[in-house]
Parts: C-alpha cells; sequence; structure tokens
C-alpha cells in the first residue's frame, strides 16, 4: 500500500512538471521552412500578407496566408504564423486561440520553433486536413 502511494505521488508530481514546461522546444524555426512544407503538401498560396508589428501580443512579427489545393476553387484554410523572441509569449498565445477558438473544432494550433501557426477551419476539411498533415510531418507540435 505505502508503495502503491508513492508511485502515484511521483506520477502527479511529473503530471505537473510536464505541464508547466514549454509545449515544444523554442529553437530555429522560419516562415520559409513552413511555406516550404505548405508547398511541399501541395498547397498553393492564393494570398500571402506579412505584418511587420506582428498580430498575436508580444508576436514580433507575423505572416498570413490563404491556402487551397487549387486556389480556383473556394475551399481554403485561414492560416497565422507568429514569430516570437520569448518561448512563454509564444506558448501564451497558442493557449489564448485553443481557448477562443469557438465553437471547438474551428481551428488548431501548433508551436515550431519561435513560431505559432493558427490554422482557422474545420478539421473535415480537405485543405484543412492537408495543412494539418504538412504542420504534423514537418515536426511542428499541437
Amino acid at each position: 500500500m505505502r508503495h502503491r502511494a508513492g508511485v502515484v505521488a511521483l506520477l502527479a508530481v511529473t503530471a505537473l512538471a510536464s505541464a508547466c514546461g514549454s509545449r515544444d522546444s523554442f529553437g530555429d524555426g522560419s516562415f520559409g521552412e513552413i511555406e516550404d512544407a505548405f508547398e511541399q503538401a501541395g498547397l498553393e498560396t492564393c494570398s500571402h500578407h506579412e505584418e511587420a508589428d506582428g498580430i498575436a501580443n508580444q508576436a514580433t512579427s507575423s505572416r498570413t496566408y490563404e491556402l487551397a489545393l487549387d486556389c480556383d476553387d473556394e475551399d481554403r484554410a485561414q492560416v497565422t504564423v507568429d514569430e516570437f523572441d520569448d518561448v512563454d509569449d509564444r506558448d501564451a498565445a497558442v493557449q489564448g486561440f485553443e481557448v477562443q477558438v469557438r465553437p471547438p473544432g474551428s481551428g488548431a494550433a501548433w508551436t515550431f520553433g519561435k513560431t505559432s501557426i493558427f490554422v482557422f477551419g474545420t478539421a473535415d476539411d480537405d485543405v484543412f486536413d492537408t495543412v494539418a498533415t504538412a504542420l504534423d510531418d514537418m515536426g511542428a507540435e499541437r
């Protein structure tokens, strides 16, 4: 019985410690790498905008994309990529996005190096699914 309580306590401490850490490592990761992943997945960039001051709180720069499998179709995904100088700012932006997205399932967030990536849309959409697969394949973390 005593051993069991110790194991439970150890698991609780481990879970708490892992919850306090960052979502993903805060290393390199660039807009170019993300854009290359979209292109390699067969996505077309229908529109692209750069925001030098950043969109999310504490972001140093941001880019927004409208992606499609074919820009002649109406089926598109809206993607915002924000770059940060601090891991806590990046993770706070992702957490804020996840809390505010309504209805649930109307978007997803990833981290990749110094960036947060927000994809708006529903998971049953082909473009959203392709974007998600591209991000997962490049090593971005949900």
